[in-house]
């Protein structure tokens, strides 16, 4: 007898889901109902995603317009005050 329990399966009693599933909690599968198993329904693997670089996950921060124009303006700023990293003032400080 096949029993479709692709919807609301979380909400059996665990002695229902063993039912419906053929097994015990106190014995494992034998090798035969493993194959089956595994014919039926696939191999129980996960398989993982490709991360994300640190560059692009930094950048990805930053995805709004404003984020864009606001790092642009740290890049550049250094350049237009002439004298590298300092800011454009004279030469004596008080």
């Amino acid at each position: 007898m096949e029993v479709n329990i692709s919807q609301h399966w979380h909400q059996l009693p665990d002695s229902e889901v063993f039912a419906l599933l053929k097994t015990d909690r106190n014995r494992d599968l034998d090798d035969a109902e493993v194959a089956h198993r595994q014919e039926r329904f696939g191999s129980n693997v996960l398989t993982q995603k490709m991360g994300r670089s640190p560059f692009l996950s930094f950048f990805l921060k930053f995805h709004r317009p404003r984020g864009y124009i606001l790092l642009g303006a740290a890049a550049i700023s250094p350049h237009l005050s002439g004298n590298g990293w300092m800011p454009a003032r004279s030469s004596v400080w008080y």
